[in-house]
Formats: structure tokens, C-alpha cells, sequence
């Protein structure tokens, strides 16, 4: 295998000293200091380039080349120049320093050192393709770039755009895979605490200090890329709000854009004794089974390409609550079995130190297990019960509550008191049941990789024994999750819970008004029939029916009478040269009529244009629908707006608009039972029938206004 080599940057002091930074150059020092050891990089093949502070010494370490931009894209040449056989397997390229997205740039910039001034030194500006791009010929099949830098970071002379069209950087196409890990989305700050708070949690995912991207992999224990981005962008801003050092408005949302293909590479791996492990915490009641109860670990261990074999770490003793112990990043059934209770277990994946709580049932006779499925030849079993009964006390710590001596007794190691044995692992079954026959449900292994696509409701599956994710979602609504285990030889059956419409009681009985609520039978009201055109709906979203409600006041057609009757007023004004803008706004969930009241009436709304105030506007409630309100307002011009809406419980947030020649702007934001804004953006025409009919094109549902037009939904209460 060819070595692997590094391009490391780090720039703190720049020649303009009003940008000087204080962890950057720190930053690039520990990503050194790792891929140097555990990234597998010989000290030969890293090049730094480095722009301490004034009064920073690097302890031992030469005098680094300068990160000018020059600098940059020489070493970057360097690389690319290497022949064939001078490259490696991989390359790393790490950058902590400014970034911005710039009006008048497309892609995202990295700040050189020696840029100062706008005028003189715009062309040392580095683009995402003058690095990602440029290096692609490189003779390195796999180049991971891991960048920390702002980017919105506003220079002097330049502007930042609003709503920058300057967004995820993709990689233009190559025979070298490439991956981008940004430390912020577009329009973000990076945020330092001594050092980037993003640098730090990378280094400790791939050092081990945390088990939650670590997971096990033929026997290996590993950290793949994909795991790592997706844990490091939910625990960066679990620390940014821990840090308390930033305001309540701080945001660092860390981006990635996984492979299409979805190739994922390891990055790093641990041996056994040095992978990082989870505690858990086991609590069984009621308190009568505790006098001879006993908990058992199961781990599903992919030892075998495609394949899982359970095996038990346990019994464990009988307990006193709380049992605690230790695991391995894996997937694991936890089981608690008493005399004469019935048999409980959860299913578990590492992810967090868990607190698992087991209730058992009285049973006045305890069920044999049921038989294993007549396909097959009968299984031999008498190894593994043998096996399973020659563990004792002895084979626990008990004074840290765990297995003891790691593979002890474990099957096919020849260890403990058990002989080698072969682990016999037929397959089960998987059938999932629902009251709702629309329900999609899609069937994901432990690491939430799709298995089956659509799994058929009421239909034994066949699966290998393991743990798996069932998402669930009925058409127009969000998923949810639920974690099942499949047991060697044995049927499981899962009866999923019918999901519960978005609208609350009140919405709900003023769309029965409307004659919009389908009693076609069902258990739920999460299904409607919103006008006589589009079909039966579930899960629909209050801004989608105002949205189309205002679609339905333009209309001259008679298909969208229920819609109509909302009192969405029409514009006013027809023809070719129109133009418009109309806000609507809502409330969704379980408010009463007063609450809802109270919200509409304290939204407030202004539009701007040239940053001048062209008009201000309250909203007026709809006569039909007395959970939504409107504003709408004739525009003398063509040309970009800016909307500024006002909700009650929120800051202030400014949309960008643009009135069209015979096109009505609309703005939809409904505040949701879960405290988030739904907002949708669309554009209605104003011109004669015929153009109206062939705007639609016969929607078939709801929905697709949900898929096409969902701007954003993640404004919080301040």
C-alpha cells in the first residue's frame, strides 16, 4: 500500500492584523499531530504552512513555509506534479483560517495570508476550485479536504450577499474520489474557544475520546467517514449551546455531502483494548423479579461480510438496580428473564451512555420459545446450551459490574469454560402490521442503510438475525423510527402505531366546516380531502392548504371550491403586467381559539425595496379559516423586494421577494405545534384561464406543494 500524505494550513496572524485569529494554527498543530500517527502520514510527507501569532513559538518545530497564496497553490502544484508511483492511497488536506462567500464569487473562498486589500489583492483570493478542484488529477484515489473557516466572513470593501447563492461546494467530477467536511453551512462563523470548536470534535472522534462514531467491522473497531460527519454535526452544536460563549443566536451547522455511491472510508482504527466504550445502566422491575433475575447481552457482530452472529456476554448475576457495565460500539439485545415473569428485552445500538429500563409481566406459566421455521433441516442446539450454562460468578468483575477478561467463554475462541463450537444462526422473520394501510415503511439495518425499500404490511420477511430501524411515514408527513431485533429462528411482529395528523383538534374541526375531513373509514383524521380536485391527503401541513387556498382564489375554475372558502382574498388586479406580493401567516397544533387569536393578530409585516420601506401592513384573519391571516398589496414595479415578518415570540426575519410582470408573490409561515416556522415560497399566476390550467397541470396531491415549495422550517421561539 502507498503512504498517504498531508497538506496542512493554519493561519492566525495576517497581514491585515484586524483579522488576526487565536486558535487556527493550533487547529492544524493537532490535525498534524494525528494524521502523522494514527492517520498513517510519515513526518517526510507532511507540509505544513503555518502564520503563528507574534508571541506564539512552535517548541521544536522548524520555521514553517508561510501560507501566502502562492504558497498555497505551489504546495497544492507539488501534489498534483508527483508521478504515479511517488502517490499515495490517499491525501489529506486540512485549512483553519478566514473563509467567506463573496458577492461576485460562486463558490466559497479560503483567505490567503497576505491578502490585505481588496483593490490590489482580489486575485489572491482562493477559490474551492482552485484547491478541491486542481488537485483532482493528483495521483491519490481517495482526497479528503477538512476545512474550518467562516463563510460569511465579510472583507472589507465586499458585501455579503443576502441569501448568498453561494452554497455546498461539489466537487467537479474525477477519477480521484473527493470529499469536502466544511466546519459551517453558507452564510455561517466558524466559532473558536481557544480552538476551533470544530477541529476540536473532529480530533476526538477520529482519536477515540468519544465511542459514538466508532463502530465494528469485521472484527475491527473503525471510524468511517460518513459516521463521523454525521456525529460531528449534531455534537458541535450540542457544544456550541453547552459553551454558553456566544449568544443565543449563535449557529454552526458542520456540512457534508456524503457519496452518491455511497463509498465510505475508514479513517481510522483502534485495537480492542484501546477502542473507546459506552456505560450503560440496566434497571428491572418490579422489585419480586429482582430475587432471581437475570440480565443477558447479546451482541449482533458482523464477524462475517454480510452476515451476523449473535453471541451472549452474559448471564449476568442476579441484580440489585442499577446494573452498569461496559460495551463496545456495536449492536446489542439487552434481555432480563425471572422466574415466573415473562421474558423482556430492548434492542440497543451504541450511541449514548444509556439508561435501559426493563419492566417485567407475572405469568402464571412461562411459554416455551416457538420453533424455528420449518425451512431447513432441523438445528442442533446442545453446543450452545451447553455452552450458555458453563458461565459463573467467576466469570465477572464484580466489582465494576462487568464482563470480565473481554472474549471469555466467547464462541469459536477456545477461551473460558466453554469449548470452541460452531455458532449456529438461522434466520428469522420480520412482519409489520399497521391500521393505516397507507403507511410507507422502509426497512434500515443498525447502521440505518437501507435493507428493503418498501416493506410490504401483513408479510413475513425473512432477515438475518440482528437489529434493525423500521421509518415510517404516511405520504406528505415526516418519518419516525423505531428500532427493532430479529431473533434467530423466530418470527417477530411489529404493529406500528398510526401516525398523528400535524393539524390539532381545533384546525381539524374547522376544516370538518369546510366538508374537507375524509371519513372514508379510518382511525385517524390525519387524511383530508382539501377540494374536489386533489385526492385524499395525509399528514398535510397547515401552509400547504393556505398556500393552495391561495392558488384557489385566483382561479376562475371550479375545482378548488373548498380552498376558496377559506377567504383567501384574490388580487385585484389582472393581466400580463400585474404584480403582487401576498403574506400569509398561521398557527398549527393544539391552541385554542384565543391563543390563535392573540398570535395572528401580533404579526406585523413590512416590504422594502432599495432598503426603503414601500409599505406596512397587519394581517387580517380569514373569515373561513380563522387560522390563518392576510396581507396582500398591489407592487407599482418590477423588480427584487425584501420582506420583513413579524411574528409574535420571534426576532424579526427578512425574506427575499421578487415581483414579476403577471406572477403574485406569496409568502406562506405557519408557526407549528413543535415552536418551528413552516415557511413556503411561491409564485401564482395572474394572467387568463388557460395559463392558470396550464400553471397547475392537474396536481394530484398536497404534497408536492410540501416537497416543492418548503423554503425552511427552523426558526425558533427567542
Amino acid at each position: 500500500m502507498k503512504r498517504p500524505r498531508a497538506l496542512v494550513i493554519g493561519i492566525d496572524a495576517y497581514s491585515n492584523p484586524a483579522w488576526s485569529l487565536n486558535g487556527a494554527v493550533r487547529d492544524a498543530l493537532a490535525f498534524a499531530d494525528w494524521v502523522t500517527q494514527a492517520g498513517g502520514v510519515a513526518p517526510a510527507d507532511l507540509r505544513l504552512l503555518l502564520s503563528p501569532a507574534p508571541d506564539t513559538a512552535l517548541a521544536g518545530a522548524p520555521a514553517p513555509e508561510l501560507p501566502t497564496s502562492k504558497g498555497i497553490i505551489k504546495a497544492l502544484a507539488d501534489l498534483r506534479r508527483l508521478p504515479p508511483e511517488a502517490g499515495g492511497d490517499r491525501v489529506y488536506v486540512y485549512y483553519a483560517g478566514h473563509g467567506a462567500a463573496l458577492k461576485g464569487r460562486n463558490e466559497p473562498i479560503l483567505v490567503p495570508y497576505d491578502f490585505s486589500d481588496e483593490v490590489t489583492d482580489g486575485p489572491l483570493l482562493l477559490g474551492f476550485s482552485q484547491v478541491v478542484d486542481y488537485l483532482s488529477p493528483a495521483p491519490f484515489p481517495e482526497q479528503i479536504f477538512f476545512l474550518d473557516a467562516c463563510r460569511d466572513f465579510s472583507l472589507p470593501g465586499y458585501e455579503v450577499p443576502l441569501q448568498s447563492p453561494v452554497g455546498t461546494y461539489r466537487p467537479a467530477k474525477s477519477k480521484s474520489k473527493q470529499y469536502v467536511l466544511y466546519s459551517v453551512a453558507p452564510g455561517q462563523q466558524a466559532t473558536e474557544i481557544g480552538v476551533g470548536i470544530w477541529t476540536k470534535t473532529l480530533l476526538d472522534g477520529l482519536e477515540g475520546r468519544s465511542y459514538k462514531p466508532v463502530s465494528l467491522r469485521l472484527g475491527q473497531f473503525v471510524v468511517r467517514l460518513d459516521d463521523l460527519a454525521q456525529w460531528i454535526n449534531s455534537e458541535v452544536h450540542e457544544r456550541l449551546v453547552n459553551a454558553t460563549l456566544a449568544t443565543a443566536s449563535a449557529v454552526q451547522e458542520p456540512e457534508y455531502v456524503p457519496d452518491p455511491k455511497g463509498v465510505n472510508p475508514v479513517l481510522a482504527a483502534f485495537a480492542k483494548e484501546k477502542a473507546p466504550r459506552a456505560r450503560v445502566s440496566v434497571y428491572v422491575e418490579p422489585a419480586l423479579a429482582l430475587f432471581t433475575c437475570r440480565v443477558e447481552v447479546k451482541e449482533y457482530s458482523a464477524a462475517r461480510a454480510g452476515d451476523l452472529v449473535p453471541f451472549t456476554q452474559g448471564p449476568l448475576p442476579p441484580i440489585a438496580p442499577p446494573l452498569e457495565f461496559e460495551l463496545f460500539p456495536s449492536e446489542y439485545s439487552i434481555e432480563a428473564q425471572a422466574d415466573r415473569f415473562t421474558v423482556v428485552s430492548q434492542p440497543w445500538t451504541v450511541t449514548d451512555d444509556p439508561v435501559v429500563e426493563l419492566t417485567l409481566e407475572e405469568a402464571e406459566e412461562i411459554a416455551e420459545p416457538p420453533p424455528p421455521p420449518d425451512e431447513g433441516p432441523e438445528v442442533d442446539r446442545s453446543a450452545e446450551t451447553a455452552w450458555r450454562g458453563s458461565f459463573s460468578l467467576d466469570d465477572f468483575d464484580l466489582e465494576s459490574r462487568g464482563v470480565r477478561g473481554g472474549d471469555r467463554g466467547r464462541p469459536g475462541t477456545g477461551t473460558g469454560n466453554a469449548p470452541p463450537m460452531r455458532v449456529f444462526n438461522p434466520p428469522g422473520t420480520l412482519t409489520v402490521r399497521c391500521a393505516d394501510p397507507f403507511v410507507r415503511v422502509k426497512l434500515l439495518d443498525a447502521k440505518r442503510k437501507e435493507v428493503e425499500e418498501r416493506l410490504d404490511l401483513g408479510k413475513p420477511l425473512p432477515l438475518a438475525p440482528g437489529i434493525y430501524r423500521l421509518r415510517a411515514w404516511l405520504p406528505g408527513d415526516r418519518p419516525s423510527e423505531s428500532t427493532v431485533e430479529v431473533r434467530p429462528g423466530r418470527p417477530t411482529e411489529v404493529n406500528l402505531k398510526v401516525p398523528v395528523p400535524r393539524l390539532g383538534p381545533l384546525q381539524i374541526e374547522w376544516l370538518k366546516e369546510r366538508g374537507m375531513e375524509d371519513q372514508a373509514g379510518t382511525e385517524t383524521s390525519a387524511y383530508l380531502r382539501p377540494s374536489e380536485l386533489l385526492g385524499r391527503v395525509a399528514g398535510v401541513r397547515l401552509g400547504s392548504l393556505l398556500a393552495y387556498a391561495a392558488y384557489a382564489a385566483n382561479w376562475k375554475g371550479s375545482y378548488f371550491n373548498k380552498l376558496r372558502s377559506f377567504g383567501v382574498p384574490p388580487f385585484p388586479e389582472r393581466g400580463e403586467q400585474a404584480c403582487g406580493v401576498l403574506l400569509l401567516v398561521g398557527a398549527a397544533g393544539g391552541r385554542d381559539a384565543g391563543e390563535i387569536e392573540g398570535f395572528l393578530r401580533g404579526c406585523g409585516a413590512d416590504l422594502l425595496r432599495d432598503g426603503q420601506t414601500m409599505a406596512a401592513g397587519s394581517f387580517t384573519t380569514l373569515l373561513g379559516l380563522p387560522a390563518g391571516a392576510a396581507w396582500q398589496t398591489v407592487i407599482d414595479r418590477p423588480g427584487p423586494l425584501r420582506a420583513d415578518l413579524r411574528l409574535p415570540g420571534f426576532g424579526a426575519t427578512r425574506y427575499a421577494l421578487t415581483a414579476l410582470p403577471g406572477r403574485l408573490s406569496v409568502l406562506v409561515a405557519v408557526l407549528e405545534s413543535d415552536g418551528t416556522v413552516d415557511v413556503q415560497q411561491i409564485l401564482l399566476p395572474l394572467t387568463p384561464e388557460t395559463t392558470s390550467r396550464d400553471f397547475l397541470k392537474g396536481p394530484a396531491n398536497v404534497r408536492k406543494v410540501d416537497q416543492s415549495h418548503d423554503a425552511s422550517a427552523g426558526c425558533r421561539s427567542a
